[in-house]
């Protein structure tokens, strides 16, 4: 038996299994030498599956083979033909061995530029006398996608050579999905039933099923499955389903469920909510501020009723806050903001991925330290914030204040400066504590003689300090729009002495390889050239006992902060089916200025691969620079 040669690619297959076979052959083999007259016969085509015009999809055509004498010739080929005889150019063959007198599998492999709705092809067998040539065999394009309540082509992702829709849907209960089917061809079958356009279908989609798209004759099976990201499922509606616009006024009345990928509930109550954020509020997917009516336990985070939906927009890799919140439980700050990531359902549309953490308020399950004491200021704690951008975005900037001697920007975060005002007495002590301590961070030879002790917790600014320059948070000191770090969380202690932390806000100007060649606030020359530039840490490094314990504890730290990589890698996996539905969701990222990050046209993980490297280069070039500060 001969192999016959295809023109083209190649594939074929001799199993009459998947075809039902006529009683009688088609094509008998001729009982003559094989040197006698061939007598010329059609190809007979037997069945065919229809086939999409897209990315590496195949026809299939079922047919019965030439004489078996005929195969006998090296100088037979199979081709595609147009109906005058012509080759195609539209579609090829893959090589295979034919078996004389039985049904051929033949692949036509379609090219990418094909834009009409069908194609005309013949299969031809070409020998030096004559042409047998099948008759013409119409593939159509055809195409097929889910709609529904829940399920849209933009939910899905779909791997064309399994022929499979895989949607990812914010559900636990994958039973009697409604689901409507829309497609260019003439039917949809599934379990012998016809689905037609203009109807919802109640499905089980707790296991893969199989629908069947006709054309004719041909034929093509499609497998539809469903499941979660494997993440919590936050579902949120307003009142009357109105969305939020303010960040400033709550709108109450809301109700928030939380359950478990397993179905597990976690939390169910009532609520307020509101917008959050500055700059980030202006971008098209939102972050949320939510305040419980009553205090409850979240996802296994100590109860509180103050809680934070972090959108992550700017975010390639959706996880520079977690990353550096990571590196702060590997140091001794006594209060890391606990997050985890969900998916969130918004008034029934599925918004994709947030990140559901703690806001950072003064309580016991987070800044442990005593309730504001609006009368005698001293006896009570005092949360505050260095925030450049104070006068941008408060609605009242004269209740914030820039220092006067560093110049740095101050605003009470609790008390909330919407509730007191320049004349109340925790206002005008916390300023004199501020006045008094740059003071001292501005006399060299008072930091010299440790005087800032009495002011600082040089631990926790130490730590503070070095889980800023890993993460090469930008913010940390910040040069626009005036001197001064953004984001910067800081508090007065029961000991009366200013702790630097919790860290926050890192979604950006973060984890950038071309960023891990500077320092971002312990030393910041590089950074602006105004005469008033001034930083606490760049006075404290004046003394050389700071600077000892600084690259003391950098020694410690080092290799607990080496491990980040692979927690990024962790963490990515964990996210991954979330991220490529929040991207279908929300594209690439857009309206605002620049890419902070980098990475704004990098895939997921070339996003993520970029974030480690950053880091690492500058936990290289931290180790080998820290003792020349």
């Amino acid at each position: 038996m001969a192999a016959l040669t295809v023109a083209a690619a190649a594939s074929c297959s001799d199993d009459r299994s998947a075809f039902e076979q006529p009683d009688d052959p088609i094509i008998t083999p001729p009982d003559k030498d094989k040197n006698d007259t061939i007598i010329p016969r059609s190809l007979e085509i037997l069945s065919g599956e229809a086939s999409a015009y897209e990315k590496d999809s195949l026809a299939r055509v079922y047919l019965r083979t030439v004489p078996w004498d005929l195969l006998l010739s090296d100088t037979v080929s199979l081709q595609l033909v147009n109906r005058l005889g012509a080759p195609g150019t539209n579609a090829v063959l893959q090589n295979s061995e034919m078996l004389p007198d039985s049904t051929w599998l033949l692949r036509v492999n379609l090219t990418d530029d094909i834009s009409t709705k069908s194609d005309t092809v013949c299969i031809a067998v070409i020998c030096p006398d004559t042409v047998m040539q099948s008759r013409p065999v119409v593939i159509k394009r055809v195409s097929f996608r889910m709609l529904g309540v829940k399920i849209d082509t933009k939910d899905m992702k779909y791997d064309s050579k399994s022929m499979t829709y895989h949607a990812y849907l914010p559900v636990t209960d994958f039973h009697g999905l409604r689901l409507k089917f829309n497609y260019r061809g003439d039917s949809v079958t599934f379990s012998d039933s016809t689905l037609l356009r203009t109807n919802y279908y109640s499905l089980d989609l707790s296991e893969p099923v199989r629908v069947t798209l006709w054309q004719d004759d041909l034929y093509k099976d499609y497998i539809i499955k469903a499941s979660n990201t494997n993440l919590p499922i936050v579902t949120i509606n307003t009142p009357d389903g109105k969305d939020i616009t303010s960040k400033t006024v709550w709108t109450p009345g809301a109700t928030m469920k939380i359950v478990y990928p397993d179905g597990r509930l976690d939390y169910e109550g009532r609520m307020s909510i509101r917008g959050r954020g500055n700059n980030t509020w202006t971008f098209v997917k939102k972050p949320y501020a939510l305040r419980l009516d009553k205090r409850a336990e979240i996802l296994g985070m100590p109860e509180h009723k103050r809680w934070i939906l972090l959108a992550n927009y700017k975010d390639r890799t959706l996880m520079r806050n977690d990353a550096a919140f990571w590196l702060s439980k590997q140091t001794d700050l006594p209060y890391t903001i606990r997050g985890q990531f969900v998916e969130l359902v918004f008034n029934g549309k599925h918004v994709g991925n947030y990140y559901l953490c703690e806001q950072a308020k003064i309580d016991e399950n987070r800044i442990d330290i005593d309730d504001p004491n609006l009368e005698t200021p001293e006896l009570g704690g005092i949360f505050a914030e260095m925030e450049t951008y104070f006068e941008y975005y408060t609605d009242n900037p004269e209740l914030g204040f820039w220092s006067k001697i560093y110049n740095l920007p101050y605003v009470l975060k609790d008390p909330d400066i919407d509730v007191i005002s320049t004349n109340d007495p925790v206002f005008k002590y916390f300023k004199k504590f501020i006045e008094e301590m740059e003071a001292v961070l501005n006399d060299e030879t008072r930091v010299k003689n440790h005087e800032y002790e009495k002011y600082i917790d040089v631990d926790k600014a130490i730590d503070y300090a070095l889980i800023n320059e890993m993460a090469q948070n930008h913010d940390f000191y910040n040069s626009w729009p005036s001197n001064g770090p953004h984001s910067f969380f800081l508090y007065i202690d029961r000991d009366r002495k200013l702790c630097f932390g919790p860290v926050w806000d890192f979604d950006y100007h973060t984890f950038m390889p071309s960023r891990a060649y500077q320092w971002e606030g312990l030393s910041i020359s590089a950074k602006t050239s105004s005469s008033r530039a001034k930083f606490y840490y760049t006075s404290l490094l004046k003394d050389p006992k700071f600077k000892e314990r600084l690259i003391e504890r950098w020694e410690m730290l080092k290799y607990e902060f080496a491990g980040l990589p692979d927690y990024i890698d962790m963490m990515a996996d964990s996210i991954r089916a979330s991220e490529e539905c929040n991207y279908r969701i929300w594209g690439r990222i857009q309206n605002h200025a620049g890419d902070e990050n980098r990475d704004i046209d990098m895939t997921f993980q070339q996003s993520i691969d970029s974030m480690k490297e950053g880091f690492r280069r500058k936990w290289q070039w931290m180790d080998n620079n820290i003792r020349n500060l």
